[in-house]
């Protein structure tokens, strides 16, 4: 690079030569100007890179997020479409629901029309058909303020019978389950050959000592309206002597009660709460109950609800003399529902004694229930008539169960007929009564099984295989005569 010897003196005049240093130090300052502006533009050119590493990843990222937005916006579409179809799908069910609903109603409608036609007055007539009352004597208006003041003194004795009730079960150390389930440790069924001489000889029902099950009378049957009361009716009465047989279609008057306290069989559109009578005329006549609750043999039969509602509505329409005539011709069976007593939880108002008038409260359903289980002694359903009168004939002794249908309803719409809407509200509104029926099913089946269910269903074949396949002869009674 250079062509002589750098020295740092001036070997001609023997001084320093000062130009040789600075021209090192010049040649020095270059190469570190030239390293830095190197280093300078590699800071640069790595910036560079970074930011447009960074850009590319950026960019990349903003790519991904683009597809999966997109993504998402695409199934966004695909669930909205589906949710749309189902929407679809569940206004199409909708629309079908309400055309079947509409169908219903119409044939219902129809139906109806076909079933009143000639005998009923037409919906449109909103006006209430009343009869002109006949005067009342003064004697029939004092009775009916003592039997006002007496049903309300029954409805004091009944609910405070149920609070002592609630008490004494609340100290037990065990629930004591249904009364007609009684506590019979030594009974056995009975099979071969005993049990075919017990179905064909059935005396041995009438006393204690050879039926476990017979009942103390008083025997106080409730006869819900529209639950084939009227055909078990006239079995009570073939049964039971002429002078000890009591059947009311209402609950007794204050004129009727002594007239009825000297009866053996109370049968009837009665309400729970008779035994304080009999209680007060004789209150040994009945043996005590051993956790101290009610005491008296009650009966009844029970009907599903929503059935039962629908064939009293029609019962009310069909007969003329009924009290409830009117209510039931001036409205259809949807409107009858919401006015009318005999339309919501019937069946539980009588079975408690209390509410008459009240379309139900909790009240009504904690009585109803605690009276069915731990008071009533028998418990029938009428959609099993036929082995309800046989399993009835184990706690009344009773030997004449043969029975004809009688006060059928005429005027009435077939249930199939009825929209599925308007018996979903009539099994809303009897709610008690539901629950009420439920436990009704328990207790039938319950009693069958203690009597023994092989013997209890041999019985019934019996029976129906007399009476049910047309081999029995009806005596005619014209050309009986008297000895």
């Amino acid at each position: 690079m250079f062509t002589k010897k750098i020295s740092l003196y001036n070997r001609i005049n023997g001084k320093k030569d000062n130009s040789s240093k600075v021209f090192l130090f010049v040649i020095l300052f270059v190469v570190l100007v030239i390293v830095f502006v190197q280093s300078l533009s590699i800071s640069q050119f790595n910036n560079e890179m970074s930011q447009t590493t960074s850009i590319t990843i950026e960019t990349k990222e903003n790519s991904n997020n683009n597809n999966n937005n997109n993504n998402n916006n695409n199934n966004n579409n695909n669930n909205n479409n589906n949710n749309n179809n189902n929407n679809n799908n569940n206004n199409d069910e909708d629309e079908d629901e309400k055309e079947l609903l509409k169908k219903q109603h119409q044939e219902f409608k129809e139906a109806e029309e076909n079933a009143n036609k000639g005998r009923s007055l037409p919906y449109s007539t909103r006006a209430y058909a009343t009869r002109k009352p006949k005067p009342k004597s003064e004697a029939q208006i004092e009775n009916e303020r003592l039997t006002l003041l007496e049903k309300e003194n029954l409805r004091s004795q009944v609910l405070k019978e149920f609070r002592d009730e609630v008490e004494i079960l609340k100290n037990l150390d065990f629930d004591p389950g249904y009364a007609s389930i009684l506590n019979l440790p030594d009974y056995i069924p009975p099979t071969g050959d005993e049990l075919e001489e017990k179905i064909k000889d059935t005396t041995w029902k009438l006393t204690k000592e050879g039926n476990p099950f017979y009942l103390p009378k008083p025997h106080i049957f409730i006869h819900v309206p529209k639950a084939a009361g009227s055909s078990l009716g006239g079995i009570f009465k073939r049964n039971e002597k002429r002078d000890k047989f009591a059947h009311h279609w209402k609950h007794p008057t204050y004129q009727e009660l002594d007239f009825t306290m000297a009866k053996d069989s109370i049968f009837g559109h009665i309400r729970y709460g008779l035994h304080f009578y009999f209680q007060k005329n004789d209150p040994t006549r009945v043996p005590e109950n051993p956790y101290g609750l009610n005491k008296y043999s009650y009966m009844t039969m029970l009907r599903e609800p929503v059935d039962r509602v629908i064939s009293n509505y029609y019962y009310h329409r069909q007969n003329r003399k009924d009290p409830f005539h009117d209510l039931a011709m001036n409205h259809n069976l949807t409107e009858w529902i919401k006015v009318a007593a005999a339309g919501n939880n019937e069946q539980a108002r009588m079975i408690c004694g209390m509410g008459w008038e009240d379309f139900g409260n909790q009240t009504i359903y904690d009585m109803a229930l605690h009276h069915l289980k731990y008071t009533f002694k028998f418990v029938g359903i009428t959609e099993h008539f036929t082995e309800s009168l046989v399993l009835l004939s184990h706690y009344s002794g009773f030997q004449n169960i043969r029975y004809t249908k009688i006060n059928t309803g005429r005027q009435r719409v077939s249930v199939d007929k009825i929209p599925d809407d308007l018996r979903k509200e009539i099994e809303d509104r009897n709610w008690i009564d539901v629950a009420l029926y439920k436990m009704a099913l328990d207790i039938y089946n319950k009693q069958i099984d203690q009597i023994g269910r092989d013997f209890f269903e041999k019985e019934v074949a019996a029976y129906k295989d007399r009476y049910l396949s047309g081999k029995y002869k009806v005596p005619n009674i014209l050309q009986t005569t008297k000895p």
